[in-house]
């Protein structure tokens, strides 16, 4: 799943906004952001942004961006509850 949404986000630039649900292995590729960003800019993804230990629940998450950091991996970011995560960690 989040292969294929980068994959249509790179290809046509079009994401929407949407609530999917993630099964517990899922939630292994999600990361949780050590602060809440107050908006999503590439710089969000700099230097010791993620909590690689703290990982979403299995359930909805609302995915909310698809987005390119400075070191030019796209990410998919979501939110749950009043956390916000990050997948991929390492890059596709």
């Amino acid at each position: 799943m989040v292969e294929e949404l980068i994959r249509t986000f790179v290809e046509t630039g079009k994401f929407t906004a949407q609530e999917v649900t993630i099964t517990p292995s899922m939630t292994e590729d999600w990361v949780q952001f050590r602060a809440n960003p107050q908006r999503f800019l590439p710089k969000i993804f700099d230097g010791d942004w993620a909590r690689p230990d703290r990982k979403p629940e299995a359930g909805l998450i609302k995915l909310v961006r698809i987005m390119s950091g400075n070191d030019g991996v796209h990410r998919l970011i979501g939110r749950q509850g009043a956390f916000i995560y990050a997948t991929p960690w390492i890059g596709i």
